[in-house]
């Protein structure tokens, strides 16, 4: 695998790079597990033929939110790392947390990236259960530039982030992908 300088700010454990982050990325990354060590994870990421990531978000009752995400190997069940966290905001919705979820897991990549100094060429397939999240992406992913108008969007600022974070991982083949959940929300338990 390629080599990249790693973080001039290195510190000896991840968890202390992750603690010298803005405080943005340290709430975002707070809660994330890795199953493995730093050396190991990063093999594994770039072994076999891509990953999986999951993301998703939760609401109540509009006032709290959170997010949660994990990562597989593609071709094995093998969890490589899971991460929990809260959503920033007041009235957060269900897409802000959503949208949360996909920054939480792209950003992980992008700073185990870093701290390793290793380049992750993988390719990613990650599933989201929120359409209209997928679709937001889908967009932000093909815009050429930035119109005025669209910052005004809501929730563009987490969605913008989500697209500008795996841009910056350039060795990752990036696939997002729709999953229907909650279709078991109407049916009997039986």
């Amino acid at each position: 695998a390629e080599v990249i300088p790693p973080s001039l700010n290195r510190r000896t454990t991840f968890l202390d790079y992750i603690s010298d982050l803005n405080t943005w990325e340290v709430q975002l990354l707070q809660g994330t597990t890795l199953l493995h060590t730093v050396a190991e994870t990063i093999a594994m990421i770039n072994d076999g033929p891509g990953l999986y990531l999951a993301s998703d978000g939760s609401v109540v009752e509009g006032k709290y939110a959170s997010f949660g995400f994990t990562i597989n190997q593609e071709a094995s069940t093998r969890k490589i790392a899971t991460g929990h966290g809260p959503v920033p905001g007041t009235c957060p919705t269900s897409f802000r947390a959503e949208a949360y979820g996909a920054l939480a897991v792209g950003r992980l990549l992008l700073r185990l990236q870093r701290f390793s100094g290793v380049v992750i060429t993988q390719r990613v397939c990650h599933w989201i259960d929120n359409q209209a999240v997928v679709t937001g992406l889908q967009h932000e992913f093909q815009r050429r530039y930035t119109s005025p108008n669209a910052t005004m969007l809501p929730d563009w600022d987490v969605i913008h982030e989500v697209v500008q974070t795996f841009a910056q991982l350039q060795g990752v083949t990036y696939e997002l992908k729709w999953i229907k959940s909650h279709q078991d929300a109407g049916a009997s338990y039986n």
